[in-house]
């Protein structure tokens, strides 16, 4: 080995995190990142997806310019985007990068729209693997575009697990929008924060 950290050494998680630890540093303005260990999530909201495009690519540029300065590698084949509208075109070095209709991080999988629908499909195949049936995963992302449609969605569940709409008593709700659920956790209506409380995990 020239270089790097022993596999299995009680010091290699900390010293790679160190080691690791100025990476985002490099990131343009509009771009942020998210990394654990090896992996790592860039992305980029804007109003026009020119704009993210090019901002992405920058960011693109400066971290490979930033694993060539300290030795290492990023893998292009695993590596991968993911856009909400227009198809764009993203690279490392000559390598032209994969679009995939759903991108997976950490175990959480993002598809394009955001509706959730694939999280929750794979929710529902775990749960059946570790023998808890859930019936019907409710994605809060396909009813809705914006914060109070989520929040009248997310009530709109929890009205019909209230109403035993659902057959079952475990229920799954997930979404995006923290402040949605803050709104719910400070609802005044009892009803619903009983059955929230008893039945939902957010």
């Amino acid at each position: 080995m020239k270089h790097g950290i022993p596999q299995g050494c009680i010091l290699s998680p900390t010293l790679f995190s160190m080691f690791m630890n100025d990476i985002q540093t490099i990131l343009p303005k509009g771009v942020y990142g998210a990394i654990y260990a090896d992996d790592m999530a860039i992305w980029a909201t804007e109003e026009f997806t020119g704009t993210a495009q090019a901002h992405l690519q920058l960011a693109l540029d400066a971290l490979r310019m930033w694993t060539e300065k300290w030795l290492m590698k990023i893998d292009p084949e695993k590596t991968t985007f993911t856009t909400k509208f227009q198809t764009i075109r993203l690279k490392i070095g000559e390598h032209q990068l994969r679009e995939e209709p759903s991108s997976t991080y950490l175990g959480v999988t993002f598809d394009k729209r955001l509706t959730w629908k694939a999280q929750t499909d794979k929710c529902q195949e775990r749960g059946i693997l570790y023998g808890t049936t859930i019936e019907r995963p409710f994605a809060c992302g396909m009813r809705c575009t914006n914060y109070n449609a989520e929040t009248e969605a997310i009530k709109e569940a929890l009205n019909m697990v209230n109403n035993k709409i659902f057959k079952t008593s475990k229920v799954v709700i997930l979404s995006d929008a923290r402040s949605a659920l803050q709104t719910l956790e400070n609802t005044k209506d009892t009803e619903l924060d009983n059955v929230r409380k008893k039945n939902c995990w957010t």
